[in-house]
């Protein structure tokens, strides 16, 4: 009798044992499974923003290599027109009806944000440098006349969009209060010079890039006329193309039927002439 509980003990030990392995087995089975299936999600994610990023990088590069015709035009006045183009190309996303005016307001809007954003950097920075205070509050006193110039000339490009029919009054405003902006944040840097902190050499930069910025402006308002004058003659030649690309796309199509109707058939130019075969 003994020796009968002693196996029934036994076996009954056995079997709990064997349950416990077997719930083990289920739980690392478990946590094998979504280990598994969070690092192919994690695999994904970083595929995914390679992709993204890779994408992102072809279509800067496609953009300088084919700029927008509007951007082309607005930056061949500048000095720098490569770089001219590729700063607003990763900047501004015209449409394809925009114009070089189009792209003058882009560029006074980016501006007007990037004087608010130099403003507001300035002012984070500003308590950390007391014995500076004075370079400070006169650099931030030139931000704001640019800001205040800048929406002048805003102003005056959503009253009346096209500079050609624009008045001489103003456009000389504009020419004045760019040219005042452009002095004023070269002014700003010479106040922000004379303080020695990495932190300020950040702003010091985005100030220098404004200005960069600014020029272009400021070329594209001085040479405005001949720019405009020869993008509505490159905007046509441009269309022409596209219209005869359609015609002999079109032509192609048609060239088809030439198997069932003999009659039809395209001349190079890309019109279609309709040549009736004698009965």
């Amino acid at each position: 009798m003994d020796q009968l509980n002693k196996s029934s003990k036994s076996s009954t030990k056995t079997s709990l044992l064997e349950k416990d392995n077997f719930s083990s087995i289920q739980r690392r089975n478990k946590r094998l499974i979504i280990s598994f299936f969070s690092l192919i999600i994690l695999l994904a994610l970083i595929i995914g923003a390679i992709i993204i990023s890779l994408i992102h990088k072809h279509n800067i590069k496609l953009q300088s290599i084919h700029p927008n015709l509007a951007i082309q035009q607005f930056c061949s006045a500048t000095r720098t027109e490569s770089t001219c183009i590729t700063s607003l190309s990763s900047t501004i996303r015209p449409t394809s009806e925009a114009d070089a005016n189009q792209i003058f307001i882009n560029t006074l809007e980016i501006s007007i944000a990037e004087v608010l954003n130099i403003s507001s950097m300035m002012l984070a920075i500003r308590s950390n440098h007391t014995r500076t205070e004075s370079a400070f509050q006169n650099c931030s006193t030139l931000l704001r006349d640019s800001l205040s110039q800048l929406h002048g000339t805003l102003r005056i490009m959503h009253h009346n969009p096209d500079l050609l029919t624009q008045t001489y009054g103003q456009r000389r405003d504009m020419m004045v209060w760019i040219t005042t902006v452009i002095e004023n944040l070269r002014s700003c840097l010479d106040h922000l010079g004379k303080v020695k902190s990495t932190v300020v050499d950040k702003v010091i930069g985005e100030i220098h890039g404004l200005e960069v910025y600014m020029s272009y402006s400021r070329d594209f308002l001085l040479n405005c006329d001949g720019i405009l004058e020869n993008f509505g003659f490159a905007l046509q030649m441009k269309n022409s193309e596209n219209s005869n690309l359609r015609k002999f796309r079109k032509c192609l199509e048609l060239s088809i039927l030439d198997y069932l109707q003999p009659r039809l058939c395209c001349r190079a130019d890309g019109y279609v002439r309709v040549a009736f075969k004698p009965e």
